[in-house]
């Protein structure tokens, strides 16, 4: 199944400490484009890719991801085979962010690697809940009481 090409949007910097919102095309969560950027608008693509918040967005991936992840709760169900992979992410903080997610958007395709995390990750527990997959919560409660009683 091919997925679908979904839109978010993140503040980046520009010149003069000032900020804007940009688009970001997320076709899996490796593989993004920049899809809108208001300088490039205004001063015309030439010039725009030459502005700093053109060149952010196009070479801070890793400061971005957060925020991607982040984001993409607002853009909904079209995200989530991207915040599955996002679980999966070198940073602790986007795998929270991813997972938090998640349990926002309320897609059971997400239990499956919810619960895969769920013992490192709160949020992944708290999806879970979220998502009404309780019988993976209860199998740990009673697997964690099990080990407290030896």
């Amino acid at each position: 199944m091919e997925q679908q090409a979904v839109e978010v949007e993140v503040v980046v910097p520009c010149v003069e400490g000032q900020q804007h919102r940009i688009r970001l095309r997320i076709l899996s969560w490796g593989e993004w484009q920049v899809a809108y950027i208001p300088c490039e608008v205004l001063l015309g693509r030439a010039f725009g890719l030459m502005a700093s918040c053109s060149h952010y967005a196009r070479k801070n991936r890793n400061q971005l991801k957060l925020a991607v992840a982040e984001q993409s709760a607002l853009a909904g169900a079209p995200t989530v085979p991207a915040l599955i992979e996002a679980l999966r992410d070198g940073n602790w903080e986007v795998r929270r962010a991813a997972a938090e997610a998640l349990g926002k958007i309320g897609d059971a395709r997400a239990v499956p690697a919810l619960r895969v995390h769920a013992e490192l990750l709160a949020e992944a527990r708290q999806a879970l809940q979220q998502l009404g997959a309780t019988d993976f919560l209860l199998t740990q409660a009673v697997q964690t009481l099990a080990q407290r009683a030896q």
